[in-house]
């Protein structure tokens, strides 16, 4: 997500200027217009225009506030917090606005949370990872194999790859998130916001912030569309394009070209269709961050994918391409949709307006929705009943009493109890589904525990325990490589569970990865401590 506050300060200090590579004679004049300038280039992710701007305020004014300031705010987009501070500390000094003192805080809250962080090098130097090394360190390996993917892959699609090297910043908590962004903890906790892509840099929270973790692979990618997309082009695209682009292409580091929905974000976005309720793009403005729930928020990420879903279908995929390099050239959007796909806007989105109300829907069977569950700062995950997610009182009554006899070492009767439950519900609900393949690797029975899950991974890709059993089931029936599959799929949502990693050993073990299984091993003591 991209938020753009520059605004703000140009109204503080009586400018209403749009940025442009060269000063305009008054701005060279004024070194708070100057300024403005300045800041605005950074705001759109216009470097060389801000650089530009501040070699002609350290040329002109080397020791006036408004160089102070957007010095401060040019190493704070570089990493540089300490110096940063240090800047903005002198610019609001000498009477810079209070918007230039809201960015101190700023940088001086990024500074002190990042503070001990460790720093990782990609092995081909292309990124930059800060992040707590003895909470996180386990997540480097993947991230990075994910980092690099989407660099080359999304890179083909876009036409474009940043310099480097692209800092990323791996946070604790939601909470730290707010504090090192403009969004408030209320409208995170609202909208389930978990990353962003702002300041020159990566942001998003680490998976164990989360009671059951997220899809946090694929979140990272998306967060880096957004980065590659901003880097292109160089100017304040609309929200509603931003998150299009970053939906539709998050899954491309894995080098898939099948790019869909969740179906569970299929089904919600068919009942807001039929319900008449979609997000309109002047509700995604200024960020889907704002949203007033999670439910909006899902809800608009479906609808801005199906974008670029109409129009990869009607013009195929070097048409993202054609659009961004219009975009960077400093076409007018409307026009650059002209351009093109032949017809203008308003004609292209009534068109994609009709596609979207004939698109077939997709009905998820049962009620169950998996969401992220995120832990506060004491440690305390939300009090929720694990079993809640079964609809029926009376299956669920099976499935406790079916998780009371498998406690106790009755696995053949906690069986009968959850089939008991299947019945009532039938086989489309993960957490029922899941304490029967859980029940069925007991007995040493991998084959009943895959058709346990043989059709609700596909409904539900999310929940994390799905993916870890058929892995553990794979291995089972002597399959380690596909088992690697399933296995990583649940690295990308929980890698905090030692059993994922244990499973990942014996598979690596099973195809002759030794070093591999080794550093499974070694992660599944690092997170059991």
């Amino acid at each position: 997500m991209k938020r753009c506050w520059s605004s703000a300060v140009r109204v503080l200090v009586g400018v209403a200027l749009w940025c442009t590579a060269t000063p305009s004679a008054s701005a060279q004049d004024n070194p708070w217009q100057l300024a403005v300038q300045a800041s605005g280039a950074m705001d759109d992710w216009d470097y060389v225009t801000a650089r530009t701007h501040l070699d002609a305020l350290n040329a002109g004014w080397a020791d006036h506030p408004a160089t102070a300031w957007v010095q401060g705010e040019w190493l704070f987009h570089h990493g540089e917090y300490d110096a940063a501070v240090e800047a903005l500390d002198a610019a609001v000094e000498g009477g810079a606005p209070e918007r230039v003192a809201e960015l101190r805080d700023l940088v001086a809250d990024t500074r002190d949370v990042t503070a001990d962080y460790a720093t990782y090098v990609t092995a081909d130097g292309l990124f930059e990872i800060r992040y707590d090394a003895r909470r996180d360190a386990v997540l480097i390996p993947w991230a990075e194999a994910t980092l690099e993917g989407a660099y080359y892959e999304i890179g083909y699609d876009i036409g474009y790859w940043p310099e480097p090297p692209i800092r990323v910043e791996i946070y604790p908590r939601s909470s730290t998130l707010a504090r090192t962004s403009s969004l408030t903890e209320e409208a995170i906790q609202t909208s389930g916001t978990i990353a962003l892509c702002k300041y020159n840099k990566l942001m998003f929270t680490s998976p164990r912030a989360t009671a059951r973790g997220y899809g946090w692979r694929d979140t990272l990618s998306h967060e880096y569309v957004h980065y590659a997309v901003a880097h292109l082009t160089q100017r304040d695209l609309p929200i509603w394009l931003h998150e299009a682009l970053a939906k539709y292409l998050e899954g491309r580091w894995t080098g898939s070209r099948d790019m869909h929905l969740e179906p569970s974000r299929e089904d919600l976005l068919g009942e807001r269709i039929e319900a008449g309720t979609l997000i309109t793009f002047e509700q995604m403005h200024p960020s889907m961050a704002y949203l007033p729930s999670p439910e909006d928020a899902s809800t608009a990420y479906s609808q801005v994918f199906t974008i670029m879903e109409f129009v990869v279908q009607r013009r195929g995929p070097a048409a993202i391409r054609e659009l961004l390099y219009r975009l960077k050239d400093g076409a007018e959007l409307e026009l650059a949709f002209e351009a093109t796909f032949g017809e203008d806007f308003e004609t292209f989105e009534r068109t994609w307006m009709a596609w979207l109300a004939e698109r077939p829907r997709v009905e998820v069977p049962g009620s169950f929705q998996e969401e992220i569950q995120l832990i506060s700062d004491s440690g305390d995950g939300p009090d929720v009943d694990e079993l809640a997610g079964v609809g029926s009182v009376e299956a669920r009554e099976h499935l406790r009493l079916g998780e009371l006899l498998r406690g106790r070492g009755h696995v053949d009767a906690s069986i009968v109890e959850y089939e008991k439950a299947e019945t009532l519900v039938g086989n489309a609900n993960p957490i029922l589904q899941n304490a029967l393949a859980r029940a069925r690797l007991d007995l040493a029975d991998p084959d009943g525990a895959l058709n346990a899950l043989e059709d609700v991974r596909g409904w539900h890709p999310d929940f994390y325990p799905l993916h870890l059993h058929h892995g553990e089931a794979l291995l089972g029936l002597g399959r380690p490589r596909e088992a690697l599959d399933s296995l990583e799929a649940a690295v990308g949502i929980n890698p905090f569970d030692p059993a994922v990693h244990h499973q990942l050993a014996r598979a690596f073990e099973a195809v002759g990865s030794t070093e591999l299984a080794a550093r499974a091993r070694e992660h599944a003591t690092a997170v059991a401590r």
